[in-house]
C-alpha cells in the first residue's frame, strides 16, 4: 500500500534523511580507522547482535562489568559455552577463565594466610601437607 505524505510530513522525512546522511558522513570522516566502521556494519547484520548489544548496554553496571571481565579473561571467545537453565539463569563457561579464577582464588588464600600468620598455607601447603599447585 502506498502512503501519501502531506507536504509537511514529506518535508520532515526529507529533513530526517538529510540529518542521517550528515551524521553518517561525519562518522565516516571522523573515524581514523574505516575498517572499524565496516566491522560494526557487519556485526549489525548478524541476526540478534543488535538486540544483544542493546541488552548489554541496558544491564546494570555490575552485570555488564562481569560479562566484560569474563570475555576479557577468555583468550579464545570460541571456547565460551552458554547454557540456559530452566530457572532462567544463563551460565557462561570457558576453561581458561576457570583456571585464571582458580589461580586468583589460590593466590588470595595464600596472601590471606601470610597476613594471618598461617605459615603452612602461606607456603602453599594445605592441611594434608600436599602442595595445591605445582611449582612452575
Amino acid at each position: 500500500m502506498i502512503t501519501h505524505l502531506t507536504p509537511n510530513k514529506m518535508e520532515i522525512a526529507r529533513a530526517q534523511q538529510n540529518e542521517l546522511r550528515k551524521v553518517l558522513t561525519d562518522l565516516i570522516n571522523s573515524d581514523e580507522n574505516p575498517e572499524r566502521l565496516m566491522e560494526l556494519y557487519y556485526w549489525s547484520r548478524e541476526p540478534g547482535a543488535v538486540n544483544v548489544m542493546r541488552a548489554f548496554v541496558s544491564m546494570p553496571e555490575i552485570s555488564s562489568e562481569a560479562v566484560r571481565a569474563f570475555v576479557d579473561l577468555t583468550p579464545d571467545p570460541g571456547s565460551i559455552v552458554a547454557k540456559m537453565t530452566r530457572s532462567g539463569r544463563l551460565i557462561l563457561t570457558a576453561a581458561p577463565v576457570a583456571q585464571v579464577l582458580a589461580m586468583a582464588h589460590y593466590m588470595t588464600a595464600v596472601a590471606d594466610a601470610a597476613r594471618t600468620d598461617r605459615p603452612a598455607l602461606a607456603a602453599g601447603k594445605y592441611p594434608s601437607g600436599k602442595r595445591k599447585l605445582a611449582a612452575a
